[in-house]
């Protein structure tokens, strides 16, 4: 199946060479380099800076900060590409370039790989081959303080824009953010046209053997496919199991292609109601009934979405699936599995992932922008609707609130005024009784002395 975001496939981020003009005589302007797998890419935005070496010259140690550059040159070597970035940014220090020593010259399949603490980087950096590598060298060893001998660079991470754009979500059945992300943005989906916009969504699947390994059996009631598709228990000694979450996937991934808007609606229910892993199928069928969606298309897709193995038997369970089979070959471009909730036209990471960044960041993406993203009043039109909706919401539990109130009020009054009338009427009876009784006892007592006399 033809893959619909080939990741990191193309590339506008540009390192420009503006100085010394000897240099760029000598080797030009463009430098070619590799990305690396950690950090934040400032997309959209341009760099100007003078580079500057760290001492020591591996940048494995705490660097001395730099009031007057942004721009950091560290050699490759001894510790991890994150420590030396960790340690510039540390310092300080807006972008870091590592030099290689092996290759001479790098290219964009060059990537700097996550040591798995990545996460707390923020700032981008890069590496250049050795032949540029030792140039600079060269000149901060014979020509510092030498101005027209500095090093001055252009870094662009310019947004590719498209036709149409490209919008990967990454969704994790166990935890409920990655939901609550696509659950916001579902509004500001219905804006688009169905054309207008490809959506990707990338779950979190690993497996436990090659794609042509046939032999190998792997039992574990967290995969199927004999080990081929698994992913995590999702409640430990609990009764789900990775089964139930990865036959959930495949449902999911068949809606999604079937049709997107019914798929919106589906995870913005699944969200609240689908809490328990294997209930998953029931509440699958219950959620597409709700929505009068058929389940039989969605049965279909999933049956024909696995390929039967040759040497397998008959079961679901021992056969090759294309759509996960996509999902692999999709996670295989994030070592570690680092990938980002919101990635745009295969490259643009969306930073402070909200459903009103992520509708600007798609309208900044389009070579031709539709003309919903050209009113300017879309954002605060959807957000007021977000903002009446919680309003209502907010009085209507206001009102709610003052109805058990008075309903409250109103049964301790009312149980007061009959117990009042209660203790009132029981009076009156006691009273007539006791009246009674004196006149019984004055009519017998009057009888009795006309007797004696």
């Amino acid at each position: 199946m033809l893959i619909l975001f080939i990741l990191f496939a193309q590339s506008l981020e540009k390192l420009t060479l503006i100085q010394p003009e000897s240099l760029i005589d000598k080797l030009g302007s463009e430098i070619k380099y590799g990305l690396a797998h950690f950090g934040d890419m400032p997309w959209g935005y341009r760099m100007i800076g003078t580079l500057i070496p760290t001492y020591p010259i591996l940048g494995c140690d705490s660097i001395l900060p730099s009031k007057e550059h942004e721009f950091i040159f560290i050699e490759r070597g001894e510790c991890t590409f994150v420590t030396k970035v960790r340690n510039a940014q540390n310092a300080g220090y807006k972008l870091v370039i590592i030099g290689d020593n092996i290759n001479e010259d790098i290219d964009n399949t060059f990537s700097m790989l996550n040591d798995g603490s990545g996460s707390s980087i923020n700032i981008p950096s890069i590496i250049i081959g050795s032949k540029w590598t030792n140039e600079f060298k060269d000149i901060f060893t014979n020509y510092a303080g030498n101005s027209e001998n500095t090093i001055k660079l252009l870094m662009k991470f310019d947004v590719i824009k498209q036709k149409n754009v490209n919008v990967l979500f990454s969704i994790d059945l166990l935890n409920n953010n990655t939901l609550k992300i696509i659950s916001e943005y579902k509004p500001y989906q219905q804006l688009f046209d169905i054309q207008e916009v490809n959506y990707q969504f990338l779950y979190p699947i690993y497996s436990l053997k090659m794609q042509d390994d046939e032999n190998t059996i792997i039992e574990s009631l967290n995969c199927i496919s004999q080990g081929r598709y698994c992913t995590y228990d999702p409640d430990g000694d609990d009764y789900g199991t990775g089964q139930d979450v990865i036959e959930e996937i495949i449902r999911q991934l068949c809606l999604q292609k079937l049709n997107i808007e019914v798929f919106f609606n589906y995870l913005d229910l699944f969200k609240d109601q689908c809490k328990i892993a294997y209930m998953y199928e029931y509440c699958f069928s219950e959620l597409l009934i709700r929505l009068n969606y058929p389940i039989s298309k969605v049965e279909n897709c999933y049956d024909n979405s696995f390929k039967k193995l040759k040497s397998k038997s008959k079961s679901n369970l021992n056969a090759y699936n294309s759509l996960l089979e996509e999902q692999l070959e999709i996670l295989s471009e994030f070592p570690h599995t680092n990938f980002p909730p919101v990635m745009l036209n295969n490259h643009f990471v969306v930073k402070n992932v909200t459903a009103k960044n992520i509708f600007i960041n798609i309208c900044q993406g389009f070579l031709n922008p539709p003309e919903i993203c050209n009113n300017q009043s879309t954002y605060s039109n959807i957000q007021d609707l977000s903002q009446q909706s919680n309003s209502f919401l907010q009085l209507l539990i206001i009102l709610l609130g003052v109805l058990l109130i008075f309903l409250l009020v109103a049964t301790l009054v009312y149980k007061k005024i009959v117990k009042r009338a209660q203790q009132e009427q029981t009076s009156e009876q006691v009273h007539e009784l006791v009246t009674q009784y004196i006149t019984f006892v004055e009519t017998k007592a009057s009888k009795q002395k006309i007797v004696n006399d």
